[in-house]
């Protein structure tokens, strides 16, 4: 009997190629102190990629291993797969996500924050009223924890010209 592609196979593939690409990206972090090379910057990172790699490469070989019952990998299954509202929060968590690095600089930590976390919590469900109150403090959290309490100065963006 010939096994198809399965989810496990996809699973298995996606962690390998993010622990691949993960160790790709950190090679150009700096190096540790003196003679020892593991610590630094990259360290965590490694150490998670190559979790990932190894978690991948068992995952894609459990999917020879599976019993019937599990669903194949069909154009038709990804299509209903990602039409359902769990993957719709993925893709907009990603995609805030980048939104969020993009224009952090641009737009400064209080736009671009409230503008992701009003998103979010609105794709989620939260009423409007706690939605806005909830970004609110967030913010003003933030901003003085990071702003004044350890001095970490945070991009104004187009905020500057009203001192925030």
């Amino acid at each position: 009997m010939k096994k198809q592609l399965n989810q496990e196979h996809i699973i298995g593939v996606i962690c390998i190629m993010i622990g691949v690409i993960t160790l790709f990206f950190t090679a150009s972090f700096p190096k540790g102190n003196a003679n020892i090379n593991i610590t630094g910057p990259a360290f965590f990172p490694n150490v998670l990629a190559i979790i990932f790699i190894l978690c991948g490469i068992y995952e894609f070989a459990l999917g020879f291993f599976q019993e019937k019952g599990r669903i194949d990998v069909t154009f038709r299954h990804l299509w209903i797969g990602l039409k359902s509202p769990q993957v719709i929060n993925v893709i907009l968590i990603v995609m805030l996500l980048v939104f969020f690095i993009i224009f952090f600089e641009r737009l400064g930590f209080v736009l671009c924050t409230a503008i992701v976390l009003f998103v979010l919590m609105y794709r989620l469900g939260v009423p409007l009223v706690k939605n806005v109150a909830y970004t609110a403090t967030f913010i003003v959290v933030i901003l003085v924890i990071f702003g004044r309490l350890f001095s970490i100065s945070l991009p104004s963006g187009v905020l500057e010209s009203f001192g925030l």
